[in-house]
């Protein structure tokens, strides 16, 4: 069978994708800009780690500003440029459970039109979960069911004890199904894996459920019998 490439795979399972790059977008990025203008006392476009520690103290020791110093400087070049400070604090914000719903809105909000899409929505579900999870999570945040989040939406999923879940497909061949033909492709199939799961692996898996070698999995392939493992 054909396999997808690299790319493919990765845009299609969101996590790899979105997590090995900066991210950052919306309004905050403003407010971000700001905070490293006003440290960078010499204006030289970069901060220093004195400068950093201005921007970024927060209570932390010496010690604990010299390891996050570290951290942001992600070209080892011992300053940080503003693409590096938006990056660290971008993350910062997404990795803090009880940062500011709005805040963390924004920054997943990379092409800043006010709506996540599952593709954005994927920085906000914490660990490197498969695209069905995060796709369940998404889903249950939109709650106009059309396919993108709005802040009202996503600050109500955040905040309610018990989202409503009612009509939303729990079955995991559901949640692959990202185009609902009642069919997987690979790349689909793909989802129900977390990101670290090898390309080859899941091609193999694929593989020896389709069997007729139509490079697409019906409900029958996927599970024979339609018992509980479908789920």
């Amino acid at each position: 069978m054909k396999t997808s490439s690299p790319s493919t795979r990765i845009a299609l399972s969101c996590a790899g994708l979105f997590l090995a790059l900066p991210a950052f977008g919306g309004a905050v990025v403003g407010t971000l800009q700001a905070e490293f203008n006003a440290a960078d006392a010499d204006t030289s476009g970069s901060l220093s780690e004195l400068e950093f520690s201005t921007a970024y103290s927060e209570g932390l020791s010496r010690g604990q500003l010299k390891k996050q110093f570290k951290s942001a400087d992600s070209d080892k070049s011992k300053s940080i440029s503003l693409s590096e400070y938006l990056a660290f604090r971008s993350a910062a914000i997404l990795k803090d459970k009880n940062a500011d719903p709005a805040l963390r809105f924004e920054v997943a909000d990379l092409n800043i039109d006010g709506f996540l899409s599952l593709e954005e929505f994927v920085v906000l579900v914490p660990g490197k979960r498969p695209l069905i999870e995060v796709r369940k999570r998404h889903l249950m945040a939109d709650a106009s069911d059309d396919d993108q989040v709005t802040l009202e939406e996503y600050t109500d999923y955040v905040e309610s004890p018990q989202p409503d879940t009612s009509g939303i497909p729990f079955r995991k061949f559901d949640l692959a199904d990202l185009d609902s033909n009642d069919e997987l492709t690979v790349d689909e199939f793909a989802g129900a894996y977390p990101p670290a799961v090898k390309p080859q692996v899941i091609d193999k898996k694929f593989d020896g459920q389709d069997d007729n070698g139509d490079e697409l999995l019906t409900r029958d392939e996927w599970n024979p019998g339609g018992g509980p493992a479908s789920s």
